[in-house]
C-alpha cells in the first residue's frame, strides 16, 4: 500500500536577490529533493498581498523584468511532486532612485 506525501519539501536555501537596471536577478540553491520546483511570489514591502509572478520554475534563478520603483519583497517556495509546498524564502530590495 503507498502512503501519499504529506510532507513539504525544504524551503530554498542561500536565496539571494540582485538589483541591477531595470531588473531584479533572485538566485538560490537546487532542491535536494528530486522533481521538485520553485514558485515566485512579490509584493511590496509591508504589503499583505503577494503577486505570483511564475508559478513553474525549473532552474535555481529567476529575472524579474518589470519591478516597480520601490521597496519589493520576495519570496521563493519550493513545491514536490505531491504538490506540498516549502515555507518561502525571502529576501528584500530596493529598486529605482
Amino acid at each position: 500500500m503507498a502512503y501519499p506525501d504529506l510532507y513539504p519539501p525544504a524551503s530554498p536555501a542561500g536565496l539571494i536577490c540582485l538589483p541591477e537596471p531595470a531588473l531584479v536577478r533572485l538566485r538560490w540553491d537546487a532542491a535536494p529533493e528530486a522533481g521538485a520546483f520553485f514558485k515566485v511570489l512579490r509584493r511590496t514591502a509591508g504589503s499583505p498581498r503577494w503577486d505570483h509572478l511564475a508559478e513553474r520554475v525549473d532552474q535555481t534563478s529567476f529575472s524579474d523584468d518589470t519591478p516597480p520603483s520601490a521597496v519589493l519583497e520576495y519570496a521563493v517556495k519550493t513545491v514536490d511532486d505531491a504538490g506540498n509546498q516549502s515555507e518561502a524564502a525571502t529576501c528584500t530590495v530596493r529598486t529605482g532612485s
